[in-house]
């Protein structure tokens, strides 16, 4: 006959606690060793993050300066010396700022505008393209006469009925307004700059506050306002 003892279940009921203790140990570590992985990773950005940062910083420059200047020099007339600029020296810079004016190259092309679109409101077509197409040769680097000519000169063209010489004058007066002078450079190069201090300096603000503040606003307003003037003064796009 075999007598079991009733206190034999004690030793693994007590083993029970002491594994689910363990486990429950175990668990917590776990928990927190994540927990400080997640603080290790917060603040030391992996290479890749860093990466993009780098590319969005690098993208904001192009929309601001290069990516405007390179299709500044790419989009406007050719002048005198053009071809032995090279991008990014300093003449090259200073080309794309502006320069003094030949007074009498100016009023000279100033008349053959005048005389060009008198002619096409005339009628005379092949009159107003002889001197609607002098006013480039004149002053190649006044945008604003030069933009107002060319719209002139492709409504000649139409008039003849070259759609070719059309299509070329509307063309390059439209592409030339997308050099320095197109606002849409600055607001995309605005809105990246915005995202890359985010991103470096408040990575964790969520995107519903970051609208723009009051102390942006007043640092943006006169900012704009300024690139309104140099606009009306060196011209509009398309214009």
């Amino acid at each position: 006959m075999v007598v079991r003892s009733r206190t034999a279940p004690a030793p693994a009921c007590g083993a029970r606690r002491y594994g689910r203790a363990r486990h429950s140990r175990v668990a917590v570590a776990r928990s927190n060793g994540d927990v400080g992985a997640r603080d290790a990773r917060a603040s030391n950005p992996s290479p890749l993050s860093r990466r993009a940062l780098g590319a969005k910083v690098a993208f904001t420059c192009g929309e601001l300066i290069a990516f405007p200047w390179l299709t500044e020099a790419a989009t406007r007339p050719r002048a005198r010396g053009d071809e032995a600029l090279r991008a990014f020296s300093p003449e090259w810079l200073r080309s794309l700022l502006p320069a003094g004016r030949d007074d009498a190259a100016l009023a000279t092309a100033r008349g053959a505008l005048e005389r060009g679109e008198e002619f096409l409101a005339n009628g005379d077509a092949a009159s107003a393209v002889r001197e609607l197409a002098r006013v480039e040769g004149l002053v190649p680097r006044e945008y604003k006469i030069n933009q107002r000519a060319g719209l002139s000169l492709s409504r000649a063209y139409a008039a003849l009925g070259d759609n070719d010489a059309y299509l070329e004058c509307k063309s390059k007066v439209w592409w030339w307004g997308r050099g320095l002078r197109w606002p849409g450079w600055y607001i995309i190069g605005y809105l990246s700059a915005r995202s890359v201090y985010f991103d470096a300096v408040k990575p964790d603000e969520p995107l519903a506050y970051r609208a723009l503040a009051k102390g942006e606003a007043a640092l943006v307003i006169p900012i704009w306002i300024g690139l309104l003037y140099l606009l009306v003064t060196y011209g509009l796009p398309d214009y």
